[in-house]
């Protein structure tokens, strides 16, 4: 799980300075290809045949708090035929905690932790190529990691998050990786610092809903936070 936690923390190392998602771009003055941080991508709510068009924005974004409203006002969802009507007073709300202070609200404006890494929504041991090693072909190497289509750039302090690795994984396994992360100074801020923000997340990709929990707004104004905070979309 060692190789494992370096993936990830390789990830999370990345520098960028929007949210969204990796576009490949054409240099025709110095005749290359360019990576930039365009819109993000989203497969929230898919597949589905209501669908008519896409996003109405789906960033980039400058920073954390522009990213949270966006995903709270539903404008991270894909057009539908029909529309669901949200509690717009729940909405608000939500918008206005996301635009309080850092010291309300936990959100970093500033500093490492607002810089950008590289997220796989769908990060898992299915997902990794592999090879014995040369020195030891008792033991196996990783090569490389597959399946980008999803992937998105989000700031360190979401990425901060216990590793969501798919596939049947024990929770030792998974507590062995984690472990080794917290041994990188920067990831271990952002897991700690970045908590209560991760939780905001939470409450802005809920804002939208018909039927709203008033309790995640109670429970995130009280500190009862966990780190189960999803960050797709």
């Amino acid at each position: 799980m060692e190789q494992v936690a370096a993936i990830l923390l390789q990830l999370f190392h990345l520098n960028f300075d929007k949210i969204g998602s990796l576009c490949r771009t054409f240099d025709e003055v110095e005749k290359r290809w360019d990576y930039t941080v365009g819109p993000m991508v989203t497969m929230r709510r898919l597949p589905s045949s209501n669908i008519t068009g896409p996003p109405l924005d789906p960033g980039p974004w400058n920073s954390g708090r522009a990213w949270l409203i966006n995903r709270a006002r539903g404008h991270m969802l894909y057009q539908r035929r029909v529309q669901e009507k949200p509690d717009v007073a729940n909405m608000e709300r939500i918008i206005a905690l996301i635009n309080e202070s850092e010291v309300s609200n936990g959100v970093p404006t500033q500093g490492e932790l607002t810089h950008c890494g590289l997220y796989h929504p769908d990060f898992g041991l299915h997902q990794i190529i592999v090879r014995r090693s040369q020195q030891d072909p008792s033991r196996v190497v990783l090569v490389a990691a597959i399946d980008w289509e999803a992937a998105q750039v989000m700031p360190r302090w979401a990425l901060g998050r216990v590793p969501d690795i798919k596939g049947d994984i024990s929770d030792d396994l998974l507590a062995h990786c984690h472990a080794a992360m917290l041994k990188d100074d920067l990831y271990r801020r952002a897991h700690v610092d970045g908590l209560q923000a991760r939780n905001l997340c939470t409450l802005a990709q809920t804002a939208d809903s018909l039927r709203p929990r008033v309790e995640l707004l109670e429970n995130f104004r009280q500190g009862k936070w966990t780190d189960t905070a999803t960050m797709a979309g």
